[in-house]
Parts: structure tokens; sequence; C-alpha cells
């Protein structure tokens, strides 16, 4: 017996496809493609790293694909984040991000939309996650012990992260609780 919820997502692939390809190829064709960037935060001893969908040089732009069955009306904290990340690694280029539903919707007909990260959130967003860097570095400073720093640390058992049974039994055997 398979995972249901993994069976239901197969399920949803071909639209995705076909939705996504259909937006897609309004760009032409990609200059390049699952790109390894790699960016460095001020006072952050480790780079940054990541992996672009595509990038479009005749347009200045690149696209990362997020699929959903909902369509966002406005980018999320994390995707905003992805976003600033991929647009400092790439000098001046835009950034777009094509959220693709696997059928279109019945009120308004709509399987895409295609929203664009600015360029003073995106420097908002680098701004926070040096910031958030330089905590976790400042935080991983205190200790060399592993078990110590996840004693100072309470996980959020409420995220779908926690979900699968044996990560959520990990985190009791690391947290304790």
């Amino acid at each position: 017996a398979g995972d249901a919820s993994r069976e239901k997502e197969r399920d949803l692939i071909p639209g995705y496809v076909e939705n996504g390809l259909a937006e897609l190829r309004l760009y032409g064709v990609p200059t390049g493609y699952q790109e390894k960037i790699s960016i460095q935060l001020d006072d952050v001893p480790v780079p940054v790293i990541g992996f672009i969908d595509w990038r479009f040089d005749q347009h200045g732009m690149v696209v990362d694909l997020k699929t959903t069955e909902r369509l966002p009306s406005s980018l999320s904290v994390a995707h905003a984040r992805q976003g600033a990340i991929y647009m400092k690694a790439h000098g001046n280029y835009a950034m777009r991000f094509a959220y693709v539903k696997p059928k279109a919707g019945k009120a308004d007909g709509r399987s895409c939309i295609v929203l664009e990260l600015d360029r003073e959130q995106a420097a908002a967003e680098i701004a926070a996650l040096t910031n958030i860097a330089q905590r976790l570095n400042r935080f991983l400073s205190l200790s060399k012990d592993p078990h110590e720093l996840a004693g100072l640390l309470i996980p959020n058992y409420e995220s779908f992260y926690w979900n699968n049974p044996a990560t959520r039994a990990q985190g009791l055997s690391v947290f304790g609780f």
C-alpha cells in the first residue's frame, strides 16, 4: 500500500507540467536552469547557496516555479527571501515566481499566476537574512556540543515538518519531549 498523499500528488503532476509549460514558454528558451548560485552575506562566515530554476538572459530575469493547489495573492516571506538570494546572485536581474495549479480554477479560470519580487523588498529580505545568519552564527558559537545547543531550543511540533512519525520520534530523541 502506497502513501495516499504521495499518490494524490502523483496524480496532479500532468496538470502542473501542462500549465507550467504554458507559462514558461512565454519567456522563450532559458539561458540556464538548475544552476548553483552562491552569495556571501556581511559578517557571515559561510556562503548561502541555492539552485535557480531558470535564467532568461534575454529578459534579465530569473524565474522560479512553484506548484500549488491555491494561487497566492502575494509572495510568502520564505519565497521573498529565496528570491532575494537569487536576485543578489544575479546582479540586477528581475525575480519572478510562477505559481502553477494542476487545473484551472472554477471561478476565475486561472491555472497560473506570476508574482515579481521588487528590489526594495529584496533588499529588506537580504538585510533580514543577514541578521538571521549572524544570530545563528552567534548561537552556534555558544558551544561545540550539539546536545547542549539542542537543549536551548524548543521545537514547534505543530509545523508540518514534524508530521512524519520517524521525524517526530527523532525530535523526541534530540529534544527530550
